[in-house]
């Protein structure tokens, strides 16, 4: 599973398909695409020099421990609906119970 978003990975795609239309556009001139991706550049030096790395840590450590709080409330979730669904014969041993909550620890 990739960790980036579609978005970026299509953007990482078309871009060499846009300095290339302008290469082609200017006559071959390989440097026309240089007054395309300079301010590019440039804007993206200014979005990266704005992201502060102690704020970053904290939303990244609030995001992990928020997907780990729906991943136990999902499975507890699913716990229950097994016990309502199936039969007595048909649940978990206390063994395969205590095999799940190590494998969730």
């Amino acid at each position: 599973m990739s960790a980036l978003p579609n978005w970026q990975e299509t953007s990482s795609f078309i871009g060499p398909f846009v300095t290339s239309a302008i290469v082609d556009r200017a006559g071959g001139d390989t440097y026309a695409a240089f007054y395309f991706l300079l301010p590019l550049g440039l804007i993206a030096l200014g979005v990266v020099c704005c992201i502060s790395p102690a704020k970053a840590k904290i939303d990244v450590a609030r995001c992990r421990s928020h997907r780990r709080a729906r991943i136990v409330t999902d499975l507890a979730d699913l716990e229950k609906e097994a016990r309502n669904l199936y039969g007595q014969e048909e649940r978990p041993s206390e063994k395969e119970l205590e095999v799940a909550q190590e494998v969730r620890a």
